[in-house]
């Protein structure tokens, strides 16, 4: 049987590749031609910025997780260290 094992450089490291990954959706965008009147270039331009949209979203939702990923193993952290102080002055008395 597998064991977890969870550390808060383990979570820092997971909460910092997925906000590299994020920094591509954030810097990506779509060129719109503005110089001809192809008449499907009204619906073009809706579309990508409804798109841009629900990128925008998502990366703030991104951005939230990453944070809550952060302050979850912080208070692990946290948790733990007290755990450690307490069974150490425990076992010492």
């Amino acid at each position: 049987m597998n064991t977890l094992l969870s550390t808060k450089a383990a979570a820092e490291k997971v909460a910092t590749e997925l906000n590299n990954s994020l920094q591509l959706f954030d810097q990506y965008e779509v060129n719109v031609a503005e110089k001809t009147t192809v008449a499907g270039n009204d619906t073009a331009k809706e579309t990508i910025n409804s798109e841009k949209k629900i990128v925008r979203s998502f990366v703030s939702a991104m951005k939230k997780d990453i944070e809550r990923i952060r302050s979850v193993a912080d208070e692990f952290q946290k948790t733990d260290d007290n755990l450690q102080w307490d069974f150490i002055n425990k076992a010492g008395k």
